[in-house]
């Protein structure tokens, strides 16, 4: 409940989300490291309750539109309904594009409250990645999680309780030895404490750095450089910008606190915040000024001058360059803003594994269809499951040639390549090792589910049998080549 109260805070005093919007399109096109629910939700289509399948159509060429996600995933939890395009429709793109505000009178309560049909034209508009596809709760299983909920919301408060006291202790800490409250230990264990609370535990892999690689952090950065003896992949502080996937609410949180307190993108009136603008403050926020007509100017302004100034273990930028949330099942094309300083990015990539898909979109895969859903819905399955765990990839600095350094397009595309590459491998190792690939299910999450013990004790003692019989027959039937490589591959 802190989490999500936390958010609305947020969006109540500053409207940060609002700041995402104005920084993901025409000059600046990135998305900042802070969620808001209800803010994001009122930015999605309002296409009320959705409860017939998707169709085709021809995509939208607005610059709200997305391309067909990367057909490179090997293992998508589900196939996307038949006809279903990734177009947006052109009153929605625009109005993403241009960075309108939200209808006036429109409340949160508004967001798919009813299940009024939706026009044919509308379906016709929805992108593919809009549809959520992983597993969720529903019916009379939501039910029965209410214990759950209750001792989760318990739970978060005694988490809660620890970042505050975390924080006062970290604001003392800094006081008697200075430095800031962010970057203190004592702090960020409290922080992680809060996520644990929550059940958010993220698994990181900080995959090695090659001697070309710090070569090539040497050459970049001599001056520092010098004095290091050696680079440790789980230095977040190794590139001036971090750029992620963007799945849900949940993204910011983690890596803000994974990444030891990135600097993000945010409104100016974030700063008025209780606690939360102070922090900001000291993360070395960019506060963006919406009301400023060369607003996104001044941001973009703001994202070169931070990778100019910027040098070895300087707190990074984190921006999400889909500039929107997406179902996770590939990747949108990556928005330039990221990119325009040609200076080095260190890719991260975000895959959940539990048993709820928290991808943040308009619409969620159910058995009879897609269907809209809400952010009180999202709310609701987040405290209904016990764990959300998430296996997060940070690769190694991504180093752009020549021309990718004068061309922010080419190299947005080249490192959106990259990580649909590299995604699409973590998806498959993932999925290898997984209990739902032991299990042989065919549904849920790659975690732990009830029965799947006893799933993989039942198809061990399958194999087991059919080896027995094969070698049996082999045996009576005078096989020529029963050895036990034969055997195997039968």
């Amino acid at each position: 409940m802190a989490v999500v109260l936390t958010s609305r805070a947020v969006e109540k005093d500053s409207d940060v989300a609002g700041v995402e919007r104005a920084t993901a399109s025409d000059d600046c096109d990135c998305d900042s490291g802070v969620q808001t629910p209800s803010t994001e939700s009122e930015n999605r289509p309002d296409l009320g309750g959705l409860t017939t399948p998707l169709t085709s159509s021809v995509p939208s060429e607005q610059e709200g539109s997305a391309e067909s996600l990367p057909a490179q995933d090997p293992m998508p939890i589900a196939a996307a309904p038949p006809g279903t395009t990734d177009a947006v429709s052109a009153s929605t793109a625009e109005a993403v594009a241009a960075g309108d505000e939200p209808a006036a009178g429109k409340s949160e309560g508004d967001v798919m409250a009813t299940e009024v049909p939706v026009p044919q034209a509308e379906l016709d508009s929805i992108p593919s990645w809009q549809v959520a596809q992983g597993p969720r709760r529903e019916g009379f299983s939501k039910v029965k999680m209410l214990p759950v909920a209750f001792a989760k919301v318990g739970a978060n408060f005694f988490g809660g309780s620890i970042a505050v006291a975390g924080y006062a202790a970290g604001t003392v800490q800094t006081k008697l030895l200075g430095g800031k409250v962010v970057d203190s230990r004592v702090f960020q264990t409290g922080f992680k404490s809060f996520l644990w609370s929550n059940g958010i535990m993220p698994r990181m892999d900080y995959r090695p750095l090659s001697d070309e690689d710090t070569s090539k952090l040497k050459a970049w950065y001599p001056e520092r450089s010098s004095s290091l003896t050696s680079f440790d992949p789980s230095n977040t502080s190794l590139t001036p910008v971090i750029v992620s996937n963007h799945i849900s609410y949940l993204d910011g949180l983690m890596l803000g606190s994974l990444l030891k307190a990135p600097k993000v993108v945010a409104k100016a009136g974030a700063r008025q915040v209780p606690v939360l603008g102070r922090l900001m403050e000291e993360m070395d926020t960019i506060f963006v000024d919406r009301n400023h007509e060369d607003s996104r100017r001044a941001t973009l302004n703001q994202i070169q001058s931070h990778c100019e100034a910027w040098n070895l273990n300087d707190r990074p930028l984190l921006i999400f360059p889909e500039g929107t949330t997406t179902n996770g099942e590939g990747l949108l094309p990556f928005k330039r803003g990221a990119f325009v300083g040609g200076v080095p990015v260190r890719p991260v990539l975000i895959l959940p594994t539990g048993q709820w898909d928290p991808a943040t979109t308009s619409y969620k895969q159910t058995s009879h269809g897609p269907e809209a859903t809400s952010d009180m819905e999202w709310v609701t399955q987040f405290f209904i499951h016990v764990a959300h765990t998430f296996a997060i990839a940070v690769l190694p600095p991504y180093f752009p040639s020549e021309a990718e350094k004068n061309d922010a397009d080419l190299y947005a595309k080249n490192v959106h390549d990259y990580m649909a590459q590299e995604l699409a491998a973590l998806k498959e190792a993932q999925y290898t090792a997984s209990w739902k690939a032991a299990a042989g299910r065919e549904h849920g999450g790659l975690g732990f589910r009830l029965g799947d013990v006893t799933r993989v004790s039942i198809r061990r003692a399958t194999r087991a049998a059919r080896s027995f019989v094969g070698l049996e027959g082999a045996a009576e039937g005078g096989d020529s080549d029963s050895s036990p490589r034969a055997t195997a591959t039968r």
